[in-house]
């Protein structure tokens, strides 16, 4: 459900000034306002307003995720 979202928001392209009312207007839509909706547009709402207050949050998003090490292949 959240991916969905998060593909609506891309298609949807609302300016970042304008993104807390479009997910509050999604959140609101007839027959969309189910809680389980309203709780993944208040997640997304949170990472929002994380990205935009902590720039290390910010920086850690857009690094994506780390790679995991080698494992190590033991002797015969």
């Amino acid at each position: 459900m959240k991916l969905e979202l998060l593909h609506k928001a891309i298609e949807a392209d609302p300016d970042p000034d304008r993104f807390e009312a479009w997910l509050l207007e999604t959140a609101l839509q007839a027959g969309a306002a189910s809680g389980p909706v309203r709780a993944v547009c208040s997640d997304i709402l949170f990472e929002w307003q994380a990205t935009l207050n902590d720039p290390y949050y910010r920086d850690w998003l857009l690094a994506g995720p780390e790679e995991e090490p080698a494992e190590q292949q033991e002797g015969p």
